[in-house]
């Protein structure tokens, strides 16, 4: 007679012989055909797996007879959710991940300069993929709009990264959506460490909520919205929410208390009662640039393509860098407006604060071909009379025009998008393909030549979409394309038409 404890340790054993014999045969099925390192040559064919198979079915037989027989429970040890199970697997990839860095490789013999660049950016580059991957079983799917004939040329963009796979154009749809939903005006303060972000968000408000000080203070992109009482609310990187208390808000967003955002926060967002904001105005106070975190100057240049605004902060002790440069170029690549202000005015003299902005404003002007307008605030309280007149005139008349051409923005990033789903999928068809047949050869040239054809239409059609509308342009688009190139007729969506 067995007992329980005898019962559980068969059980453990049976549970373990059934799945070796398991993921034995599921090994021999073959590896991924597109692996860069196959584990296994010489593969069985599909009758023996089929033998092997009814071997299994006789082993699960005799197993079922025996704990039948025993009495024993097949619902007693707890199964394992197969996610659970993938993540292990992704932790252990990325524990590899982490021994490409340069200091074990080095162990295995001198390692240059240049060897230790490429190894640490192999290490970065695979990291953040591995996590894609590890957040890909938690991604909530696109949600499209019920009407797709107002929105035809998103939704087909949509369905097409979808179809094909273009992983990291999923956001861009995101955040175009999200836009389309929305009459909120997203500001985002921009500038390098130190700058005065934090201090001016502050002032804006009209209340010390967030941290500031003479080190980098910002550790991850803190977004500020109108709400009737103060809520504060962080979101790591697998979308989890956790309220956290105005006394505690320091350890999740400041540098002192979330070092290099070791919490892995995505971002923090709080409501709270502000004039500045009433109009749908949001607030985003973005990690400052140049820091030694990278990460953390990484995820402020995320949010560039979804804000309306972005405000350039500059230290007027300092000088314009090419960070700065940078900056202005990405906000006027992402078709969002610029202002540029020289924070601490207070801290220099008159003479050379106007030496400075009219530096600053020439060589902006210059490197975007464009007029550039920079002003000159304090949050110091012997300033508060002219930052108020700033934000009153200045910074008000933008908000309003922000909001005045949302739609032209869209449509801008709309195309914009457009532009990339064709050449992305033009590269991946000059990608080398496993069927190098004269046939397959021939095919992926006409397909791209057609391609190359369809990205000057996509270029025009977004050209178009302001003055005759999205519905119409797409119809005669896709009729145009189905005409002229059958081969990319797959990527129309006749349904939503």
């Amino acid at each position: 007679m067995l007992t329980n404890n005898h019962r559980h340790y068969i059980q453990n054993l049976l549970t373990h012989i059934e799945h070796e014999v398991q993921d034995g045969i599921a090994t021999l099925e073959g590896d991924d055909p597109a692996a860069l390192f196959p584990r296994y040559a010489d593969y069985p064919d599909a009758k023996r797996i089929e033998v092997l198979r009814a071997h299994l079915a006789r082993l699960r037989s005799v197993m079922r007879r025996f704990m039948d027989t025993q009495e024993m429970a097949y619902t007693t040890l707890p199964t394992i959710d197969a996610s659970w199970g993938f993540q292990t697997r992704m932790s252990m990839a990325r524990n590899a991940v982490f021994e490409l860095r340069p200091s074990y490789v080095r162990g295995y013999g001198e390692l240059d300069a240049q060897g230790e660049q490429d190894c640490r950016a192999l290490a970065a580059e695979l990291g953040l993929l591995l996590d894609d991957i590890a957040r890909e079983l938690r991604r909530q799917p696109l949600l499209l709009p019920a009407d797709r004939t107002k929105d035809a040329l998103l939704v087909t963009l949509a369905e097409v990264i979808e179809r094909h796979h273009l992983l990291e154009l999923r956001s861009s749809v995101q955040i175009l959506l999200a836009g389309q939903e929305s009459d909120r005006v997203e500001v985002a303060l921009l500038g390098r460490v130190s700058s005065g972000k934090s201090s001016l968000v502050n002032a804006l408000l009209g209340q010390a909520l967030l941290p500031v000080g003479a080190i980098p203070v910002t550790a991850v992109v803190t977004r500020i919205r109108h709400g009737d009482a103060l809520r504060i609310r962080a979101i790591d990187l697998e979308g989890r929410v956790e309220e956290v208390s105005v006394d505690a808000l320091p350890q999740y967003i400041a540098e002192s208390g979330n070092a290099g955002n070791h919490r892995r926060l995505r971002e923090v967002t709080i409501e709270v009662a502000a004039d500045v904001l009433h109009s749908g105005v949001v607030l985003t106070d973005t990690p400052g640039l140049g820091s030694l975190h990278a990460k953390a100057s990484a995820h402020a240049l995320t949010y560039l393509p979804q804000c309306d605004l972005g405000i350039i902060t500059i230290d007027a002790s300092a000088t314009l860098s090419l960070q700065d440069v940078d900056l202005a170029r990405a906000l006027q690549q992402a078709h969002a407006s610029c202002l540029v202000l020289l924070t601490k005015s207070d801290t220099v003299s008159a003479d050379a604060l106007e030496q400075q902005r009219s530096y600053i404003e020439r060589s902006l002007s210059e490197a975007l071909q464009e007029p550039v307008t920079v002003a000159e605030v304090s949050v110091a309280r012997s300033h508060s009379v002219s930052l108020r007149r700033w934000r009153d005139t200045e910074l008000q008349t933008t908000l309003a025009a922000c909001a005045a051409q949302s739609n032209e923005r869209a449509q801008q990033r709309l195309g914009h998008l457009a532009r990339r789903v064709s050449m992305m999928l033009e590269q991946a068809l000059n990608e080398p393909s496993a069927d190098t047949s004269p046939q397959a050869q021939q095919g992926s040239g006409a397909a791209l030549d057609a391609l190359s054809g369809a990205e000057a239409t996509l270029r025009n059609l977004c050209s178009d979409l302001g003055y005759r509308g999205a519905d119409v342009v797409l119809k005669d688009a896709v009729h145009v394309l189905m005409a002229d190139a059958p081969e990319v007729a797959i990527y129309a969506h006749p349904p939503i038409l």
